[in-house]
């Protein structure tokens, strides 16, 4: 079945607009295109507002907006910036051509156009959106299936050491009133605690950053660092007396010029790329294990370095390890961990005005070094110079003068990027540096040895992860016959030998705004999951972290003071409440993480069927909620009408947890509103189930109901904190939603109700109306 594309054509001229139109949709390009018109610019934004299309091509000159015009409103929006724009037009003079090449459009095609090759083109352009939007979907996917299973691991591992060691403890005092074991499951305890803390601290700490806030606290706190070196240098002798089999060197870290910082962040980066260090080197067999704290001064900028000889890290990956929950050989190496230390230090590091560079060879060494600009008088220390972005430019190109010629043309480039330029004398050479460096652009001839221009863009284009990279060929082959071969390869510019260098690196400036937006738009799936996740750490969770550890504390401290085994029962209590706590939040968390990838829902896809008695599955979530301990001074009662007139769609799994959420919320919503008695009621009307759970006692306030019905229609997560037990009514609300259903507060002085709806379930072969 082939795939559907919707271009937009806009054009003024009537007959032209129809015929083009025809041409389009009878095309046979392998699409089946569909085909919406306009007759100028601002027709057509209108018709995006409702449809988004695959593909457009347009007029430059037309009435009330132009061609021009209509791209650059085009591009401002971030659903439509992915959007290939093919300008079609009669304007065919040199600099209208220059003018419209600048203006970003994918390709500028003049009229009379060849059907033909119009139709070719087309075909490239989609190919190459399809091709793109495939690979981000690949990426996100993955992306979401990685953080969901290293939340579930580095979440519920260290909580296992909380609770069985919890355990343990309670079995030794209450059964066996074994001593001699105590302090060795009190270390457990802590131990699970730290790691959490430090997880929880660091996803903060990474929200912090992604915010605003830490630069913010950089503005307030900043001040010159006359002893960075001796900072970097105290990380080092902290981690000799934990780090056992491994040497700390150090070069060059006394007497090192002023930097314009604040201390306690540039801690926390050296703190992340020390332990970084240390852990790739825990994986090294042999001796030595070496790591040494270097510092040196390079034109205005200061260098520290932390190197090992550790593992080292592949070249294909070092682009990536920065990346939030990125991990390099996780399975291999069961680190523990967020992956968020590297992101940590490089977003500080920027905070500083600076940047971190990686350089390894695998299984040899890997040296991280920071830049930080030099301090240069409080004059200017507030307002450092701003950094231009850096982009890593490939050139590919077999003549050893004109490559040395265009290297240096880029690299003096005085434009909006700081260029830094790699080169290689062939295809074969240029897929070598390409792996290696994963430039930001690349430029290549076509005629070349061993591997020419077309064959090293197919197989840059066969990668995955190399898809965006926008690729101009710059070539002496100037026949029409081979600039349209060149266009239909899908390169985003074809350049003639003898070039003018003015226009080509306003190209090359031209292609890197693009890849650039194109690479943020990318990235929004991304942040906007990382943010949303991250919201969901609400200060509550280091409340019940806090109360393990302290009480673990002490009562380590008890040990040497108890007489009794009594004694030290009752300060197991407090253990035991910030334990049960903790594991509430954790579900809850993982839970919430569910949903916001996806996983919750292709967790329904596979194990929804029709349920014929709804009934059972809500005694069911009674029978356990009042299991784990019913507070005797509520009354929990449960009824329902008899006889199901028809099945709804359930993942049971699903369902029981969000019923369990929904009474555990109620339960506490009684106990904080003077309630009594809490009631369950199963019914249904003609084409759905309702169940209401009912609360005496005081009705919520205005404003706490008007949030949790907020909460019921947006789903959104900011939120959670807001609305007491939040994150249990979001759970139910977000499993409700999988079930097709939605959930309704109703709030009066007589009684609150909130009510899940469901639907019945409808198939093909059959439908269950009264």
């Amino acid at each position: 079945m082939q795939t559907v594309a919707t271009i937009l054509l806009v054009e003024d001229d009537e007959s032209l607009q129809e015929g083009i139109h025809d041409l389009l949709e009878l095309a046979d390009c392998g699409y089946a295109i569909q085909v919406l018109t306009a007759s100028d610019g601002q027709m057509g934004l209108e018709m995006m507002r409702t449809v988004t299309p695959d593909l457009i091509i347009s007029d430059i000159m037309m009435p009330h907006m132009d061609g021009l015009e209509f791209l650059r409103e085009v591009r401002q929006v971030s659903q439509w910036a992915h959007v290939p724009f093919v300008f079609l037009t009669a304007k065919g003079k040199k600099q209208d051509m220059r003018l419209g090449r600048s203006s970003g459009a994918e390709l500028y095609i003049t009229k009379p156009f060849d059907s033909k090759e119009l139709i070719d083109l087309v075909k490239t352009q989609l190919d190459r959106s399809f091709q793109r939007q495939a690979a981000q979907q690949a990426h996100l996917h993955n992306f979401k299936r990685s953080v969901l299973q290293l939340l579930n691991h580095e979440f519920r591992t260290p909580l296992t050491y909380v609770t069985a060691y919890y355990e343990m403890l309670t079995d030794s005092l209450v059964v066996y009133e074994d001593m001699e074991n105590l302090d060795a499951y009190l270390k457990g305890i802590l131990s699970g605690c730290v790691r959490l803390s430090k997880l929880v601290d660091s996803l903060i700490l990474v929200m912090g950053i992604r915010t605003g806030e830490v630069a913010a606290q950089f503005k307030e706190q900043a001040q010159v660092v006359e002893n960075v070196g001796e900072l970097l240098r105290a990380v080092g002798e902290e981690r000799t007396a934990v780090a056992p089999g491994i040497t700390f060197a150090y070069e060059g870290l006394s007497q090192l010029p002023p930097i314009w910082g604040v201390p306690q962040q540039l801690q926390v980066v050296f703190n992340q790329l020390v332990d970084n260090a240390v852990k790739f080197l825990t994986y090294k067999m042999e001796s030595p294990k070496i790591i040494t704290l270097a510092g040196h001064v390079v034109g205005d900028e200061l260098l520290l370095s932390v190197h090992d000889n550790g593992i080292g890290i592949p070249e294909q990956v070092q682009g990536q390890i920065f990346g939030l929950f990125y991990q390099y050989n996780r399975d291999y190496m069961e680190q523990q961990g967020s992956g968020a230390g590297l992101t940590i230090a490089k977003g500080l590091v920027n905070v500083h005005q600076g940047y971190i560079q990686v350089e390894s060879k695998e299984g040899v060494e890997s040296r991280f070094t920071i830049h930080l600009p030099l301090h240069v008088g409080m004059e200017t220390a507030v307002n450092q110079p701003i950094i231009k972005p850096k982009a890593h430019v490939l050139v590919v190109e077999d003549d050893q003068y004109l490559l040395d010629g265009l290297q240096e043309l880029l690299e003096f480039y005085d434009g909006p990027y700081d260029l830094h330029v790699s080169t290689a004398i062939n295809g074969l050479a240029g897929l070598d540096a390409v792996m290696r460096y994963q430039p930001d652009l690349i430029i290549s001839d076509i005629m070349m040895p061993k591997m020419d221009g077309f064959e090293f863009l197919n197989e840059v284009r066969s990668h995955t992860d190399w898809l965006q990279i926008p690729f101009i060929f710059l070539t002496a082959k100037g026949e029409a016959t081979d600039v349209h071969k060149g266009r239909q390869s899908g390169v985003e510019e074809y350049i003639t030998k003898p070039y003018d260098s003015d226009e080509l690196l306003e190209l090359v400036t031209i292609q890197l705004n693009r890849y650039f937006q194109l690479l943020d738009l990318a990235q929004g799936g991304f942040e906007e999951l990382k943010q949303s996740i991250l919201q969901l750490l609400q200060a509550d969770f280091r409340t019940p972290l806090h109360s393990v550890t302290s009480y673990s504390t002490s009562l380590s401290a008890e040990l040497q003071e108890a007489e009794t085994v009594d004694d030290l029962k009752r300060s197991l209590t407090g253990i035991q409440q910030g334990s049960q706590q903790l594991s509430a939040m954790i579900e809850n968390f993982i839970m919430l993480a569910e949903m916001k990838t996806g996983e919750a829902q292709n967790a329904f896809d596979v194990r929804a069927i029709p349920q014929h008695n709804l009934a059972s599955l809500v005694e069911l979530a009674v029978m356990n909620t009042q299991l784990d301990g019913w507070p005797p001074e509520i009354k929990l009662e449960w009824h329902h009408t008899n006889g199901q007139p028809a099945p709804i769609l359930v993942d049971q799994e699903s369902l029981l947890h969000g019923l369990n959420r929904l009474l555990d919320a109620g339960r506490r919503a009684c106990v904080e509103y003077n309630g009594r008695q809490l009631s369950l009621e199963l019914s249904h009307t003609a084409n759905q189930f309702h169940l209401r759970m009912v609360r005496d006692g005081q009705p919520y306030t205005a404003d706490h109901a008007a949030q949790i019905n907020q909460l019921f229609m947006a789903q959104d997560e900011r939120l959670i904190d807001q609305v007491s037990d939040g994150p249990a009514l979001c759970i139910a609300q977000g499993i409700v939603r999988l079930h097709n259903g939605r959930m309704e507060l109703e709030n009066t002085a007589e009684q609150v109700a909130l009510t899940i709806h469901l639907p019945f379930y409808e198939d093909s072969e059959t439908l269950f109306m009264t």
